[in-house]
Order: C-alpha cells, then structure tokens, then sequence
C-alpha cells in the first residue's frame, strides 16, 4: 500500500474517530443534564420539569442508536489495530453505560410525578435530605467521569474510584437510616418508603455506570481490563501507555 493511500485510509479513520467522540460528547451532556434536571425536579416540586425529562429520554435513546450504528460503519470499513480498536471498543461500553444513566434519570423524574400527585398527602413530610445528598453526588461523580472520557484522562479516571466508594457509602448510610427511622403508618408511606429506597438505589447504579466510564477510559489508554478490580490496576502502566502506539488519533 502506498503512503498516498495509507495516509488517506488513516484520515477517514480519524474523521470517523471524531464524530464518535461528537456523537458520545453531546450523548454525555444530554445524560449529566437529565440526571441534573431530574433532581431538581424533586427539590423543586417540578413535574413539568419531571415530565421534560421522561420526554427527553427518547433522546438519549436515538443518540445511542446512532452511535451504535457509527460504530458498525467503522467496524465494517476499516481495519482497526491497536489503539483504534481499543477506542471503539471502549466508546460502545460507554455508549451503553450512558444509555442506563439516562434510563435511571428517568426513573427519578416517574418518581416526582407519583410523590406530588397526591393531593391528599403531603411529600414534604416525608424525609428527601438523604436523596438530595446522595443525588448531589452522583452528579458530581458523574460530572468528574465525563470529563475523563471527554479528555481520555486516565489520572482522572481512576480519581472516579474514590467518588464511587463515597456515594456507595452514603447509599448505605442512607437506607440504614430510612430503615431505622419512624416505620410507615400507612398504605401511602409505605409506598413512599419503597420508591425512597428504589430512587437512592437508581442513583447507587448513577456511581456503577460512572464507574463503568471510568474503567472503559483506562482501557482506552492502557488495554488493560481492569473491571472487577478497579481501582487496584498497575497505574505506572498507566502513564507508560499513554503515549499510545500509533502516531496517529490516540485519542478523540
């Protein structure tokens, strides 16, 4: 093969490479914004807000769709090696794990709706502080694995293990207190109580998926699979890997 053909293949590589990155890019932001606007909806008493995002999970899943399909044309068209193989790889995990967040988001909003459409029964009774904590901080262990991904960061990629252990620690704390507290009088409090313990869970799996991210980026970087035992990889692997092994679209 020629260097004039060589090189136009590697420009169609990278400009398929690109508008992944792009797809997945705008498929983030629409997934942080749902979970961000699903909270807020709960503290705000919102349900237009509410209703907003379930609307826009439609969205997320088209995003997904042509994600997926961009990677099946460049699967299909070229033969990737090294670390455009991994990126591929790596961007239909995350791709996947995008598509839950947004599926958990929405679970939020269906949440507001049934909690404020009670006109009998007043939901400000009914104890949220540990939902608003714990939502706090699936949106900032969120926000944290996006900007590794955007950034093909690896250093801040395994930063995300130590958001992760501190939502799944206050997940705990916070349905020990829930089942520790005032025990439900009611039909409706007991169902108030479920969907508490269901939306803090939602918000757990907000950490896993941002966890999933996290583990997809350092694959990326390194090759190295490292589910099941992150953060405890090799990190000075980490860093020797990360000038790549081809002089060409390392990275998005």
């Amino acid at each position: 093969m020629s260097d004039q053909i060589e090189g136009h293949i590697l420009h169609y590589i990278d400009e398929e490479l690109k508008y992944l990155h792009a797809l997945i890019s705008k498929m983030g932001e629409l997934v942080f914004s749902q979970l961000f606007q699903s909270l807020e909806s709960l503290k705000k008493v919102d349900t237009n807000l509410a209703e907003q995002v379930i609307q826009r999970e439609r969205e997320v899943n088209q995003l997904e769709v042509g994600a997926d399909s961009n990677i099946l044309t460049i699967l299909a068209r070229f033969s990737l090696v090294a670390n455009d193989l991994r990126l591929v790889m790596a961007a239909s995990k995350i791709i996947n794990d995008l598509e839950r967040i947004g599926d958990e988001a929405a679970k939020i909003a269906n949440f507001v709706l049934f909690l404020h459409t009670d006109v009998d029964h007043n939901p400000a009774t009914y104890p949220l502080e540990d939902i608003y904590a714990v939502g706090d901080l699936a949106v900032t262990t969120l926000q944290h694995a996006l900007q590794a991904v955007t950034e093909s960061d690896g250093t801040k990629a395994k930063a995300i293990a130590l958001d992760h252990k501190a939502l799944d620690d206050l997940f705990k704390a916070s349905v020990q207190r829930l089942m520790n507290g005032r025990q439900p009088k009611n039909d409706y409090q007991v169902s108030h109580s479920v969907r508490v313990v269901l939306i803090l869970k939602s918000l757990e799996r907000v950490g896993d998926h941002a966890q999933n991210l996290a583990e997809s980026v350092i694959f990326q970087m390194t090759g190295e699979d490292v589910r099941h035992r992150f953060p405890d990889y090799n990190h000075e692997n980490l860093l020797a890997n990360q000038k790549g092994d081809r002089g060409y679209s390392q990275d998005w």
